[in-house]
């Protein structure tokens, strides 16, 4: 029995349909193997290959990119122009079209749908970001389609595009999200376009378009966008589980912003006082817990009176619990520095014991399912904690600076890690299908880390160690479950000695050993997941930083001078020096007692506003580059290195010449990252008090005032 299209269509559909980032490479193999099949009595092709085929290989490339596959959805776009150009006879259909668009928009989102499904939501919002070239692309091929006379873009087009503007990293994504939905909006009535009205994954996704924003009134909005999908006629396009998962999501990522817009301002005409919406993010997240549960009893009640059995859709589930203990991490400023106001320090004692209570609420419900005495009107396992429950809880811990964080993070892992093995302790049952994974460990270490302490850095190496055999010694199983150690546990390693207040040659070098290693082992055994990052770059900064040694600046500039290699002659975007790391480089510098250091500083400052007003905005100088610079002369003088009066006047009087460019550039810009605070102005005067010379202390006090005046 010979094999046909029907035959052939079938395999690669199931290739398509495995979730591995190779379907596309098995998929396009079979498709040549169908083309090189010649029957044995003529040179014609015995199987010729349909439309069916070839969108069948163009799926298994999306779903290859989904996986990880970078260059998978180039493949399909070129595999696509070959349709265009008719060179296998087969014009691409609509749906070829949707699916090559699919496979930019989707980008290592881990092979499941972020447009369809409600447990991807979190990482839908919150996942890597795609380049603006993807989104891009997918808007190239929307417009190729729009300008066709045989092929219409439809809603599934229009959907993968919206996908790709609001998960790449252009910073006026939501308003491009905005433009394509109001676009499908219009064309509803059109006859064409009839098959392309939005649908709720339309407004789901430009949810998450508001979500991943950066703008301040981009939460607002989505609070706005989720009151407007309530009042829809359509019951279809009322928001779902995965809509209030992504408006929390929301909140929790702009929970930090110091201001917002109001959701009753966002229409145009509305004057209502901004003071009558004060709720804090934390409130607003609750408020839309509760809807949830408000309207899953009613959806509850109604199925029951109607005989069904469905399980209700707007119930929460783990991922909202996860977006809520997230917003109260963030909903107070990091109280692991030496001054935490004294109101943030009430709020984090608020939210430790609010995400506690939500972690034990969501440990008794996912319990009490197994024992049939359920107290939360769940009957599954979709509120029980996975590791990154734990791993936000931790978290919060570690922002609220208490001396327990770190020993409560490690009972939690410990708990976890128990539970993995499915026993008891004592009248506590541990959730189902819990285990640990590298960003639990990583979260731990985190916590040991922000103690700042020797033994803090003794005990997260212990866990590394740890972590690693318990790896080396998993099933196949478990390494799929991410036990692996990444670079963010590399990373929290280095920064816990960085920060150990041990010191020393010997400790910096021990972290920049730390450094080379991942590279060995990113290069050497092709471990991606260890690749250092610019973080990995800037903990080994703070290393030498702290070291106090001379050699500390000479070893940054070798450390800085080796990723800049790195990123022009490898092509290694990732390591292109920004503003926090030429920031760190100048505090190695600042903290110096070596001569020239000030100098130095400034001359990166220089470096940064000249790369900035070229365009770089990744380079733009903000508060900690003055703050840094005008800190170097300051100690120039505390250092000893003032000599003779002169040099003690011109060391202050370069310090006060950086305030005035950092006043210069925010009267110009009105960037609030570059607006000169307290700490400008202190440490400004202390260089002129620390002159000694005739006039010094008017002129100390005359900038204090004039800190007042301006920062009053």
């Amino acid at each position: 029995m010979e094999p046909n299209v029907v035959s052939f269509n079938g395999v690669i559909a199931a290739w398509s349909n495995s979730n591995t980032i190779e379907s596309g490479e098995r998929g396009e193999r079979l498709l040549h193997q169908m083309v090189d099949i010649k029957s044995n009595n003529s040179n014609q092709m015995m199987i010729p290959p349909d439309i069916i085929t070839y969108n069948s290989v163009l799926h298994a490339y999306a779903t290859s990119s989904k996986c990880g596959s970078f260059d998978a959805a180039n493949k399909a776009l070129n595999l696509l122009h070959k349709m265009e150009n008719e060179e296998f006879h087969i014009k691409p259909d609509v749906y070829s079209y949707a699916t090559v668009m699919d496979a930019f928009a989707q980008r290592g989102t881990g092979g499941g749908s972020s447009s369809s499904g409600d447990g991807s939501i979190l990482s839908g919002a919150t996942s890597a970001t795609i380049g603006v070239e993807s989104a891009e692309t997918v808007q190239y091929l929307l417009q190729k389609m729009k300008r066709s006379k045989t092929i219409h873009p439809n809603t599934v087009c229009y959907n993968a595009a919206l996908l790709a503007w609001a998960r790449s990293t252009y910073f006026d994504c939501a308003e491009r999200c905005e433009l394509l939905l109001r676009e499908m909006e219009k064309q509803e009535g059109k006859r064409h376009y009839a098959t392309a009205k939005p649908d709720r994954i339309s407004y789901n996704t430009l949810l998450q378009a508001y979500a991943n924003s950066p703008k301040s009134t981009s939460l607002a909005k989505a609070e706005h966008l989720l009151r407007r999908m309530s009042s829809m006629k359509s019951v279809f396009l009322h928001p779902d589980r995965k809509s209030y998962n992504t408006a929390i999501v929301a909140l929790a990522k702009h929970a930090s912003s110091p201001s917002f817009v109001p959701p009753d301002t966002i229409d145009s005409g509305n004057k209502k006082d901004k003071n009558n919406v004060n709720s804090s993010i934390t409130e607003r997240a609750e408020k839309l817990l509760d809807e949830m549960i408000h309207k899953s009893k009613e959806q509850q009640h109604h199925k029951r009176c109607s005989g069904g059995r469905h399980k209700p859709t707007l119930s929460p589930n783990t991922v909202t619990y996860n977006a809520l203990i997230n917003a109260y991490a963030n909903s107070f400023g990091d109280c692991t520095i030496a001054s935490c106001p004294t109101d943030a320090a009430k709020k984090a004692h608020i939210a430790v014991e609010r995400v506690e209570g939500i972690l034990d609420m969501m440990e008794r419900s996912c319990c009490s399912s197994r024992n049939d005495d359920d107290l939360n009107g769940n009957d599954d396992d979709d509120v029980c904690p996975d590791a990154t429950t734990y791993a936000s809880v931790i978290h919060t811990w570690i922002k609220s600076g208490a001396e327990e964080a770190p020993f409560r993070a490690e009972e939690l892992l410990n708990f976890v890690e128990f539970s993995s093995k499915e026993e008891k302790t004592g009248e506590r049952r541990p959730p189902r299908r819990l285990k640990s994974n590298a960003v639990l460990y990583s979260a731990v270490l985190q916590a040991w880390a922000k103690t700042s302490t020797k033994k803090g850095a003794e005990r997260a190496e212990v866990l590394l160690e740890r972590q690693k055999k318990l790896y080396e010694g998993s099933s196949e199983q478990d390494r799929q479950n991410c036990l692996k150690p990444t670079a963010i546990s590399y990373n929290a390693l280095m920064d816990a000695w960085a920060r150990s207040g041990v010191g020393g040659i010997e400790t910096a070098e021990k972290v920049e050993n730390i450094l080379t290693e991942m590279e060995r082992m990113y290069r050497e055994d092709g471990d991606i997941l260890v690749k250092p990052s610019k973080r990995s770059y800037n903990a080994a900064f703070l290393a030498w930083r702290n070291s106090g040694v001379d050699e500390a600046p000479r070893r940054s500039i070798m450390l800085l001078s080796r990723m800049f290699r790195q990123y022009k002659e490898e092509k290694n975007l990732d390591l292109k020096p920004d503003t926090p790391t030429i920031n760190a480089v100048m505090n190695v510098w600042a903290a110096s007692p070596i001569r020239g250091s000030a100098e130095k500083c400034e001359e990166f400052l220089h470096y940064m506003e000249k790369a900035y007003k070229a365009g770089d905005i990744s380079l733009k100088p903000n508060r900690i580059s003055f703050n840094t610079c005008i800190n170097a002369w300051a100690n120039r003088e505390s250092n000893g290195l003032g000599g003779e009066d002169d040099d003690a006047i011109v060391a202050a009087e370069r310090a006060n010449r950086v305030l005035n460019r950092m006043e210069r550039w925010y009267d110009e810009t009105r960037d609030m990252d570059m607006k000169p605070d307290i700490i400008s102005y202190r440490t400004a005067a202390k260089a002129w008090g620390a002159s000694k010379v005739n006039g010094s202390k008017e002129k100390a006090r005359s900038l204090m005032q004039r800190a007042n005046y301006l920062l009053s």
